[in-house]
């Protein structure tokens, strides 16, 4: 796989024995983080646009933690409703299936994700920039001619791998953060030295094992990618959205990825999108907006 982050070509055969053997031990990992059967569902149910209110909201209900702080985020003072929504049907109806669908995959994703905090780099800080480029990419994607309907999903789960080095490579994932942090460097850079890869191939690996659609894991394979999109196996501009939504996130400092180096970026991308510089400083005033009520919903749920 050719990578952003790729170095000389008297490298390559020692970073592609280097990937091949993460590959393989991240293939013997028998506990990966896995998704439960409803949410996994769910997030399908979302991307492949099957999804009707009254099927959410039976899909919701089949997990009662889920459903529990769907709950408490609709009753939060933020939405101040003059009455108690203690339907899950009512919530689907009051809030409108996409808001529901949102604060559905960030609850649902973000409640299985633990990180150790190094540096700046932290469990809240993770969720921030994760949540803040899903809304980015729903914007983005929207305004393109082929807008997708896995954008939020695709954005919310484009770091998902930091989460597999974190857990299962940590005391050489700590020494690649804080490298990254002491020399600022794109955090790609010494994870491929350390890895043979970066995090967008390992968020791939676990969500094809999660069995999501193929344009979502292709969205997180190459959020990083910088070579022209025809040469790119993919038959979505996904990875380009999320690539451009990612951007927006770091220069507007939401949250972190755990560096503070913007990352390569395909040259020319707003004009590939057909996005006009005007719609992106919209998409910039309205993503303040979403992430200062996302804050609010979050703070809510005491995370």
């Amino acid at each position: 796989m050719q990578t952003a982050a790729e170095g000389g070509k008297g490298d390559d055969f020692a970073l592609e024995l280097a990937r091949m053997k993460l590959r393989a031990k991240v293939e013997q990992i028998k506990n990966l983080p896995t998704l439960p059967q409803v949410v996994s569902h769910l997030l399908s149910m979302m991307v492949e646009d099957t999804c009707s209110a009254s099927q959410l909201s039976q899909e919701i209900s089949k997990d009662q933690s889920l459903t529990a702080k769907i709950l408490k985020v609709v009753n939060s003072a933020y939405y101040g409703f003059h009455r108690q929504i203690s339907a899950l049907a009512d919530a689907v109806v009051i809030l409108g299936l996409e808001e529901i669908q949102r604060l559905t995959a960030t609850i649902a994703v973000f409640g299985m994700v633990h990180i150790k905090p190094i540096g700046d780099f932290s469990p809240r800080a993770l969720w921030e920039h994760s949540v803040a480029t899903a809304a980015g990419a729903e914007m983005i994607s929207n305004l393109t001619p082929h807008p997708s309907k896995g954008a939020f999903v695709c954005g919310l789960l484009h770091d998902i791998g930091k989460v597999v080095f974190d857990q299962f490579f940590n005391p050489q994932w700590q020494a690649v953060v804080l490298k990254a942090q002491e020399k600022s460097l794109w955090i790609g850079i010494p994870e491929q030295k350390e890895f043979g890869t970066h995090h967008g191939e390992i968020g791939a690996w676990l969500t094809e094992r999660w069995s999501l659609p193929p344009w979502i894991v292709e969205g997180i394979r190459f959020h990083h990618e910088t070579v022209e999109p025809h040469l790119i196996s993919s038959a979505s501009n996904l990875w380009l959205v999320v690539q451009l939504a990612d951007r927006i996130a770091r220069e507007e400092n939401y949250g972190s990825g755990g560096d503070k180096q913007m990352p390569p970026a395909f040259p020319g991308i707003e004009e590939y999108l057909s996005i006009q510089p005007e719609q992106i400083e919209d998409i910039r005033n309205r993503l303040k907006d979403q992430m200062e009520r996302l804050r609010t919903q979050w703070n809510f749920l005491g995370a």
